[in-house]
C-alpha cells in the first residue's frame, strides 16, 4: 500500500489518498508468515503531487526494484548502505496484517509500534463505564438557550430551565457548561416525543465526565457536574464510584489516549461505539503511589479550571466578588498563572503516569508526540533549571474548590513535591528523547479559556515553569478583565436602576456622572476605578463604552448579547434585554420628550434674548432644530419597538422581533 495523505494527488483536493496492490492467496488460514507480511509506503510528510511521486520512484527504485543478478546493495559503500536504510525506514514499514486485527475497526495502523497495539490487550472501557449518548432535541433553536438569555432563579431541576453540557470548542478538565434546555413537564413530554426521545435517563443529573467529540484538535474530556442534562455532541461517562472520574478524566485527557482515538474513530467524531472500545490498564484500579497521584492530578486540574473562570460572567460559576476592584486583578492574574503553570506540568505528568501503567517505552512518546504533539511541560529549562519558583499551591487555590474536588493541604503538599521531583529527575531525561525537530508541538488555543502561559511557552519554545518566571506585560488579559469590570457594572446599572437604560450622544457631563455611578456610589473610588480603567484599555471610558463595548460584548456572550443598543450610531441607549418591558420604553419615552420640550425652551429664550443676529445666531438656532428633529427621529424608533418580549424565546429570536 502507498499511502498518500492529504491533498497533493487528485489536484487541490484535500482527501486523503492511498494506493493498493492487491495478491489474492489461495488459503489464507495456511498462509506462512511471509506471506502475510505487507509493505506500506508512507508518503504523507511529503508536500504535493510532485514531491510525492518523486519519493515514491526513489523509494521504489532502492527498496524495492531489483537488477538482474543481485542487488543494488552491492555497489553501495557500508556507509552508504547505512543512510539508505535509516531513510527507507522512515517511509516503508513491512507488517503482517494480523495485528490490525487486534485494533477495533480493524485499521491499517501500519507505523504503529506493537507495544502501543500490545495497549489493546487490556480489557475495554465499557467494562468499567457506563459510557452514554446524550439527547438530541429535534429542535435545538425551540429547546436550547445559552443561560444568560434566560432568567437566572427559573434555571434548576424543577423550574423551566436546567443546566445542559452540550460538548463545544476544545477544552479539558473543566468548561463549556454554558447551556440550558427546557425541561419543565410540557417540554419534557415534546422531547419525549421528538429527537431522539430522551435516551438514557436514568443517569440524568449524575456527576461524571462529559467530552468534546467533534475538534479538529481531537476529543477533550471534562468533569460533569451533578444537576446536568448532556447532549449527543456532548455524550458522557458515569461510574459507580467518584474516584474512578478523576482516574479516568486523567486517563481520557492523555496524549496517548489522544493517540488511540486517532486511529479508532471511524469519522472526524468520536462516537461513544468507539470510546468504549478503547483500552483501560488494569493497574488503574491499584491503590499504589502513582495511581493515587493520577487522581489527585485529575482532581487538581479540574479545581484550577474551575478557580480560573470564576471571574468571567458568562460562566454559570461566575464569582461577582471576584472583580469588585480593579485592584484585584493584578492578584488574578498573578494566580491564574501560577495554577495555569501547575496544570501544564499536571498534564504532562498525567502522560508519564499513564504511560507507565500501559509498560510503554520511552521511544513510544516520540511516536506518540509525532502525531499529537508535544505537550509544554516537556519543554526544554531555560538554563537548565528545574521547578522553582511556583508558589505553595495552597495559597493559591480557594477552600471552597478545594472542598468541592476532594483535596486538602496534605494532599497539595505532597503533589507539589511530586511534581518537583518528576520534573527534576524523570521528566527531564525524557526532554532529551522529544522528537523537536519534527516541529511539531501541543499548542491548543482554550476558548474562552485562554492560558497565557501555555501560549508564551509556545511562542518562546520554553517550558511552562521558565516562562512563569520570567513573565512580563499582560496587557491582553488585563484588557480582558476591565471589559468584565465595565460589562458587570453596566449591566448591574441597567438591572437594578430606575430607568432602565443608559443615554448617550445627549450630554457629555451627564454621561460622565452617569459612568461614574455605574462603578461606585463613592465618588472618589469611583473617580480613581475609572481612571485606573481608561489606563488599561487606553482610551476615555466614555469612548470605550459608546464605541468599543458592543463590540466585545457581543463577541463575549457567543452572538447572544443581552445588552442592546437602541436608536442611531452617535445618539441613543443602552438597554438590558432582561429588562426589556413597557416601563423601560416608557421611561425612554419620557426622557426623549423632556429633551425636546427642553430644546424648544432654549430655542424661545434665545430667540426672546438680545442675542446678536447674523450667521452666529442662525447657527445656534439650527442646531437647536436639528437636535429637536434628532429627538423626535428617536421617538419614532423606540415607539415602533416591541418592548414586549418573551424572555424565554432567547435573543436570536426576539431580536428580529424587537
Amino acid at each position: 500500500m502507498v499511502h498518500f495523505g492529504l491533498g497533493g494527488v487528485f489536484d487541490n483536493a484535500l482527501v486523503d489518498t492511498a494506493m493498493f496492490v492487491l495478491r489474492k492467496n489461495e488459503n489464507s488460514l495456511t498462509a506462512s508468515e511471509e506471506e502475510s507480511l505487507g509493505e506500506y509506503i508512507n508518503l504523507t510528510s511529503f508536500n504535493g503531487k510532485d514531491s510525492k511521486k518523486r519519493a515514491l520512484f526513489s523509494i521504489w527504485e532502492d527498496s524495492l526494484k531489483r537488477p538482474e543478478g543481485g542487488s543494488r546493495k552491492d555497489s553501495l559503500t557500508a556507509s552508504e548502505e547505512k543512510k539508505q536504510e535509516d531513510y527507507l525506514s522512515k517511509y516503508v514499514f513491512r507488517v503482517d496484517k494480523n495485528v490490525f486485527t487486534k485494533v477495533p475497526r480493524v485499521p491499517f495502523i501500519y507505523w504503529v509500534d506493537s507495544d502501543v497495539v500490545r495497549t489493546f490487550e487490556n480489557e475495554p472501557l465499557e467494562k468499567f463505564a457506563d459510557a452514554r449518548q446524550g439527547i438530541a432535541t429535534g429542535d435545538n433553536n425551540r429547546f436550547l438557550r445559552y443561560f444568560w438569555e434566560v432568567r437566572r432563579e427559573d434555571i434548576k431541576d424543577g423550574k423551566k430551565w436546567v443546566p445542559y453540557s452540550k460538548g463545544g470548542p476544545y477544552n479539558k478538565w473543566y468548561g463549556n457548561l454554558w447551556w440550558v434546555i427546557a425541561f419543565d413537564e410540557e417540554n419534557y413530554n415534546l422531547l419525549s416525543k421528538m429527537g431522539n426521545y430522551l435516551p438514557n435517563r436514568k443517569y440524568y443529573f449524575k456527576k461524571g465526565i462529559t467530552y468534546t467529540m467533534t475538534t479538529s484538535k481531537g476529543a477533550t474530556f471534562r468533569f460533569l457536574p451533578s444537576g446536568f442534562l448532556f447532549d449527543c455532541k456532548g455524550s458522557s461517562l458515569f461510574f459507580s464510584k467518584d474516584e474512578d472520574i478523576f482516574r479516568f478524566l486523567g486517563l481520557l485527557n492523555s496524549s496517548l489516549f489522544s493517540y488511540l482515538e486517532s486511529f479508532i474513530a471511524g469519522s472526524v467524531d468520536l462516537e461513544v461505539g468507539d470510546l468504549k472500545k478503547l483500552p483501560v490498564p488494569q493497574g488503574i484500579f491499584e491503590d499504589s503511589l502513582e495511581t493515587q497521584a493520577l487522581e489527585t492530578l485529575s482532581r487538581l486540574n479540574v479545581a484550577i479550571k474551575k478557580q480560573n473562570t470564576e471571574i468571567y460572567p458568562n460562566e454559570l460559576h461566575f464569582n461577582e466578588e471576584s472583580i469588585e476592584d480593579v485592584s484585584q486583578f493584578y492578584g488574578f492574574i498573578e494566580s491564574k498563572n501560577a495554577l495555569d503553570t501547575y496544570m501544564l506540568l499536571s498534564e504532562g505528568l498525567i502522560d508519564v503516569l499513564i504511560m507507565e501503567l500501559y509498560s510503554l517505552k520511552e521511544r513510544n512518546f516520540e511516536e506518540i508526540y509525532k502525531t499529537v504533539g508535544i505537550p509544554t511541560a516537556f519543554f526544554p529549562f531555560s538554563n537548565g533549571k528545574g521547578v522553582k519558583g511556583l508558589p505553595p499551591l495552597r495559597e493559591l487555590l480557594k477552600n471552597q474548590y478545594l472542598y468541592e474536588f476532594g483535596l486538602n493541604e496534605a494532599e497539595l503538599f505532597k503533589i507539589e513535591n511530586f511534581i518537583k521531583e518528576a520534573y527534576n529527575n524523570k521528566i527531564r531525561s525524557l526532554i532529551s528523547i522529544m522528537p523537536f525537530d519534527e516541529g511539531v508541538t501541543n499548542y491548543h488555543r482554550r476558548e474562552p479559556y485562554d492560558n497565557y502561559v501555555e501560549r508564551k511557552a509556545e511562542e518562546s519554545f520554553q517550558n511552562p515553569i521558565s516562562v512563569y518566571n520570567s513573565m512580563s506585560n499582560q496587557d491582553q488579559i488585563l484588557a480582558k478583565l476591565a471589559f468584565v469590570r465595565i460589562d458587570n457594572g453596566i449591566q448591574r446599572y441597567l438591572l437594578s436602576g430606575d430607568t432602565g437604560f443608559i443615554p448617550y450622544g445627549f450630554s457629555i457631563d451627564e454621561e460622565n456622572k452617569l459612568l461614574s455611578s455605574i462603578f461606585e456610589e463613592n465618588s472618589i473610588t469611583a473617580d480613581k476605578e475609572r481612571s485606573e480603567l481608561e489606563s488599561i484599555v487606553k482610551k476615555d471610558l466614555r469612548d470605550y463604552i459608546f464605541k468599543d463595548y458592543l463590540k466585545l460584548h457581543e463577541k463575549f456572550y457567543k452572538d447572544r448579547p443581552i445588552v442592546w443598543k437602541l436608536g442611531k450610531r452617535d445618539r441613543g441607549f443602552l438597554v438590558h434585554y432582561h429588562n426589556l418591558n413597557e416601563k423601560t420604553k416608557i421611561n425612554i419615552l419620557n426622557f426623549l420628550r423632556n429633551r425636546i420640550k427642553e430644546t424648544a425652551s432654549r430655542q424661545i429664550r434665545k430667540t426672546a434674548s438680545s442675542a446678536p443676529k447674523g450667521v452666529q445666531g442662525k447657527t445656534a438656532s439650527r442646531q437647536m432644530r436639528n437636535e429637536k428633529e434628532s429627538f423626535r427621529d428617536l421617538v419614532k424608533i423606540i415607539e415602533a419597538k416591541n418592548f414586549d418580549v418573551n424572555i424565554d424565546d432567547g435573543v436570536l429570536r426576539n431580536r428580529e422581533l424587537f
